[in-house]
């Protein structure tokens, strides 16, 4: 049986290949459409600013007027309870700490600082616990250290050749890895709590950590072999929401997590994680200047 590689058996059984951007040529095309590839360092930088900028500015929410109905569904929901919420920003015990290192994988990518989850794993109990209390005294803050909102942006393909046009490639950002780890803790609680207590349910039900989508897959086909059983006409609409996390507005995720009745203290630390964040982008001539991301989660 094979132990180790089991990826990498996969992929050649698959006939998979894995491409990498080189990131030292853009191709645009000018308001007369005449294509133009840009080869010079500044040239490319300076495109590459401008396109990644554009997929994180700052979107039109009209949240100031929203239609009646909508405006009730933001409202906070009466039926939950705020005290289900106690201790959710907690500084992280020891085992909580311990727990989530032991997830985190060794092989991830870095940040800009170039600290790993290994060197954060192999750094001792003393610094360790400085760590622990540095992430507690986050939450207690309702902030993150301004070096934690700076991330490396790493173009990669899709499943086609991207032929030097940056509209066939997908934005990876490498975060800080302390950073991921302050969230992860948050994470891990906040959805242990929506899970325990039923909180996103309705329209709201969202899959949570410890689920299996193996449940509305079986309902969906046991659907689909009845409509052909029994020759009936079936329609199934399904959404692919292109950007979906990079279009994600700052108010509409306050209103929703005021709406779920989070505390001031958890909307904000997570609002902050966000605000003001920058970006410096990966090409073959080094990173770009950093510019701010102005709507988007990651």
């Amino acid at each position: 049986m094979i132990t180790t590689d089991q990826r990498k058996m996969i992929n050649s059984i698959l006939d998979k290949t894995y491409s990498r951007i080189n990131l030292d040529r853009i191709r645009i095309a000018t308001d007369t459409q005449e294509e133009i590839l840009l080869n010079s360092k500044e040239e490319v930088q300076a495109e590459a600013i401008n396109a990644f900028s554009s997929i994180f500015r700052s979107r039109n929410h009209k949240f100031e007027n929203l239609p009646e109905q909508w405006r009730d569904i933001y409202e906070p929901r009466a039926d939950i309870d705020l005290q289900v919420y106690d201790h959710l920003d907690d500084m992280p015990t020891e085992q909580e700490w311990n727990e989530m290192l032991n997830t985190m994988n060794d092989k991830s990518a870095p940040g800009i600082s170039n600290i790993s989850y290994k060197l954060i794993k192999k750094a001792g109990a003393e610094v360790n616990e400085l760590f622990r209390r540095y992430t507690g005294l986050c939450y207690y803050l309702q902030d993150i250290p301004v070096k934690w909102k700076i991330s490396q942006l790493y173009p990669i393909p899709k499943t086609y050749d991207w032929d030097y046009n940056l509209a066939r490639m997908r934005p990876i950002l490498l975060i800080e890895c302390l950073r991921k780890c302050a969230v992860k803790i948050i994470t891990k609680r906040l959805g242990s709590i929506l899970s325990r207590h039923a909180i996103l349910k309705g329209p709201n039900y969202a899959g949570l950590p410890g689920e299996s989508t193996s449940t509305p897959l079986t309902i969906i086909n046991s659907i689909l072999e009845d409509a052909c059983e029994e020759n009936k006409t079936l329609w199934i609409v399904s959404q692919d929401m292109a950007k979906a996390f990079d279009s994600v507005e700052m108010i509409p995720l306050q209103k929703a997590l005021e709406r779920i009745k989070l505390s001031c203290t958890i909307i904000n630390f997570i609002i902050n994680i966000y605000r003001n964040r920058k970006m410096r982008i990966i090409t073959a001539y080094g990173l770009t200047d950093a510019f701010t991301a102005q709507d988007g989660i990651d």
